[in-house]
């Protein structure tokens, strides 16, 4: 139950960041910065993780 609430989580904060995105940036930089996103957050996502399982 907590992971699929952690699933619903994750879509909804990704979605409202591309959406935030695509409304101050042009087409051109778009690509850009949504691509920027996406590595931050996996490498977040793998720090966290890491930490989590090594308590």
């Amino acid at each position: 139950m907590l992971r699929g609430l952690q699933s619903f989580g994750t879509a909804a904060l990704t979605a409202t960041c591309q959406a935030v995105i695509g409304d101050i940036s042009t087409p051109q930089e778009r690509k850009k910065y949504i691509g920027f996103f996406g590595a931050i957050s996996q490498e977040m996502a793998l720090i966290a993780w890491g930490t989590y399982t090594s308590l």
